[in-house]
């Protein structure tokens, strides 16, 4: 994708936000720190991320960020923050919608379901409720600058209530978190930061018109997002039934297709390769594989249909930007659960 970075002043500075600051959170009351959601002295134990435990994510309120950043009114029930990781962070959730916009750098935002990749220009929307962590990668002791839109109910709310444009939907009912990776949805971000950080961080009328385009713009994605086409979904079932072996020849046989005929079929509709298609759903199961097993690399690989540890090491570190053994060190394996798991196969 092509992107150039949050949109800068005539000369040439950044916009000012509110920023998520170890230090100041030191010297609030115990009672907000454990909400703060990277407090820096938590134990290795207590920073891996266990997914079986979703249950015990603490509770990062709207209230308690914006009241432990201050400079922020909270009962517009909107606000921006930056913020730099430099360590993974404690399993949370919020009382809020929270967008998070990667504006340099690259990190992964994992849920109980699924780790996302979230280059620089990319954005993700977590919905309220949502257990999650964010593990930072690091590049030559540079960490990534996240930027985090927090946006409550009673804001979606109020917009729906002025009857702007009644196509617009901004809720996002699922539970499950939406990456997107669009351009022009990130420059309306940018617009936003720009025109919130220009009106000392209250949502006036220029800040909303530039909220409504977004909105606007998303609502556009969302559509499209919903949209699957019906032959993607057939191949998925055929790959998940037949992972350890599933060809692109076999994959084509089931379908009744020439396998020239079916390549064609899948880059026109889907806009990828059937080759591609496999290779997408042996990491994501390597993935679960790491987070909830005590299994070897070396069977894993294997599970997942690999003869070689090496070329499972490569594409893995080429989608996540870390070694298998590196993304299972993010997690607290449950061994009672992994016990479980490891019978089935």
């Amino acid at each position: 994708m092509t992107y150039t970075g949050v949109m800068k002043y005539k000369d040439g500075s950044l916009p000012q936000l509110p920023t998520l600051d170890i230090k100041r959170i030191d010297s609030q009351k115990i009672d907000d720190i454990k909400l703060y959601v990277d407090f820096i002295n938590i134990g290795d134990n207590d920073i891996r991320i266990s997914r079986t435990r979703a249950q015990n994510a603490v509770h990062a309120s709207f209230k308690n960020l914006t009241r432990v950043v201050g400079d922020i009114d909270s009962s517009e029930n909107f606000a921006i923050l930056t913020h730099r990781p430099e360590h993974v962070s404690h399993l949370h959730y919020h009382d809020h919608f929270e967008l998070t916009y990667v504006s340099d750098g690259s990190m992964l935002l994992i849920t109980e379901n699924n780790t996302y990749v979230l280059e620089e220009g990319d954005c993700i929307l977590v919905p309220p409720n949502t257990a999650h962590a964010l593990a930072p990668i690091e590049n030559e002791g540079h960490y990534p600058l996240e930027i985090d839109f927090l946006i409550k109910n009673e804001f979606l709310e109020a917009i729906k209530s002025l009857n702007i444009y009644e196509e617009i939907t901004p809720l996002h009912d699922s539970t499950e978190c939406l990456l997107i990776e669009e351009p022009s949805f990130a420059h309306q971000l940018d617009r936003i930061i720009t025109t919130y950080s220009a009106c000392s961080y209250h949502v006036n009328f220029s800040v909303l018109g530039a909220i409504l385009s977004a909105f606007h713009s998303y609502n556009i994605i969302m559509n499209q997002h919903q949209t699957i086409p019906a032959l993607q979904t057939r191949i998925n079932t055929i790959i998940e039934h037949n992972l350890t072996d599933v060809t692109i020849p076999h994959i084509a046989s089931e379908l009744g297709y020439s396998i020239g005929y079916l390549s064609r079929k899948v880059k026109k509709e889907i806009g990828t390769t059937v080759g591609k298609m496999i290779i997408d759903a042996r990491l994501d199961a390597a993935q679960d594989y790491l987070s909830r097993t005590s299994y070897s690399i070396e069977r894993i690989a294997e599970l997942i249909g690999y003869d070689s540890v090496s070329y499972l090491y490569k594409i893995f570190y080429e989608r996540f930007h870390q070694t298998p053994a590196q993304y299972r060190s993010l997690f607290a394996i449950d061994h009672e659960a992994a016990t479980l798991l490891e019978e089935n196969h």
